[in-house]
This record gives C-alpha cells, sequence and structure tokens, in this order.
C-alpha cells in the first residue's frame, strides 16, 4: 500500500488539467527527443515514480501515457505533473517550449484555473480567466503574446534607408504598394493610445486578463 501526503487545497483543488494540454506538452518533448531520450528526460524529473504501477502497454519514452497515469495516480502524482509542466514552462529544465507555444499553454491553463508560481515554477490553482495579460508575471519567460507580437511587428514605422534600399517592397517578383517601389504601407505607431486602452479591444483583446 502506498502512503501519499495529503493535497493541499491551496495548491491544488482537484480541478482538472485538459488532456489536450498533457498531448501538447508531450508532443513538443517528443518532437525533441528520440524515444530513449524521452524516458531518461522524464525519469531526471523522478517520472515514473518508483511507486507507480503503470497500465501494461506504456512504454518508458511515452511521454503522454506517462503524463496522464501520473496525474490521475492521487495527490504525489498531481503534484509532480504540475511541478514537472510548471519547471517546463518556465525553462528551468534542460528544454522547453518555444515562445509561441509557452504563450499558448500559459493561456489554456490560465483558462482553466492554473498559473506557475514564481517562487518555485510549480503549477498552482488561481481564478480562471479568459485570456492572459502580457504584464501577468507568470509571463515573464513567454515574451509577447502571439497576438500583440504580431500587431506590434504590424505597428512598427520602417527606417527611410530601408524603404531607399534596391528591392524594397518586392515579394515573390512582384512589388506592393500603388506604385513600383513603393514601400508596404504602414500603420501610424500611435494607433494604440497612450493608456493602451486600443489593446482591450479587437484581436489583440483577446490576449487581456488577470489571473489574480
Amino acid at each position: 500500500m502506498v502512503v501519499q501526503p495529503l493535497p493541499d487545497p491551496a495548491e491544488d483543488d482537484g480541478r482538472k488539467i485538459s488532456n489536450l494540454i498533457l498531448k501538447e506538452v508531450a508532443a513538443a518533448i517528443t518532437e525533441q527527443y528520440a524515444p530513449d531520450e524521452v524516458a531518461d528526460f522524464l525519469a531526471e524529473e523522478g517520472i515514473p515514480p518508483q511507486e507507480l504501477a503503470l497500465p501494461d502497454g506504456i512504454a518508458a519514452g511515452d511521454a503522454h501515457e506517462m503524463l496522464a497515469a501520473l496525474w490521475h495516480w492521487g495527490s504525489e502524482g498531481r503534484r509532480m505533473v504540475r511541478r514537472f509542466i510548471g519547471r517546463w514552462l518556465d525553462d528551468r529544465l534542460l528544454s522547453g517550449p518555444d515562445a509561441e507555444l509557452r504563450a499558448l499553454l500559459i493561456e489554456q491553463l490560465a483558462r482553466q484555473g492554473w498559473r506557475v508560481r514564481e517562487t518555485d515554477s510549480v503549477l498552482v490553482i488561481c481564478e480562471p480567466v479568459r485570456g492572459v495579460p502580457v504584464s501577468a508575471s507568470f509571463l515573464r519567460a513567454s515574451r509577447l503574446h502571439p497576438l500583440i507580437e504580431a500587431d506590434a511587428r504590424a505597428t512598427t514605422p520602417i527606417p527611410a534607408d530601408m524603404r531607399e534600399a534596391p528591392g524594397f517592397g518586392e515579394r515573390s517578383g512582384k512589388r506592393t504598394g500603388s506604385n513600383p517601389g513603393t514601400a508596404p504601407r504602414v500603420h501610424s505607431a500611435n494607433r494604440y493610445p497612450s493608456d493602451r486602452r486600443g489593446l482591450l479591444s479587437g484581436r489583440t483583446g483577446r490576449a487581456w486578463a488577470s489571473c489574480g
């Protein structure tokens, strides 16, 4: 019989983490490592623990099945998954997600009521939110939300010396703009007001909310 510590309701009240998130984490790890290397990568974080009786047919290099089995292994299993995913998201391990996947996963977790705690990079519960603010402290490793980054690129003025460079404005053999050789239209840098209220509407508004 395995005796597990009681769960800490301030960190984990038994709410779910969707299987999709576990799959996305596992897929990113599997893309970076060969099956035997996946097993070594997980083993470095103590996964699976010796006490965990894995179902028949689960390979040591199957990251998704391993994380899913551990997640359903009581409070200690959930604690290990929360620690592993949080540290993986926060670049505390040998490898981690790229910036785009990190931002996506943190937003998905926040919608389900989870955040990465700053002090130890462990996933803990929070108030579920609809969207994640770039200013949120737990997004420090995620840089800009992809939606805001895309808009920022679209509103960045192009220096005059670049606009005058030969071939500027050409794409796939065709020139952009109303006249040949002219630069593409660039939005004004003042598109968004200084108080950032403009970011609260339109496409980028989906990236803003608070996780408490």
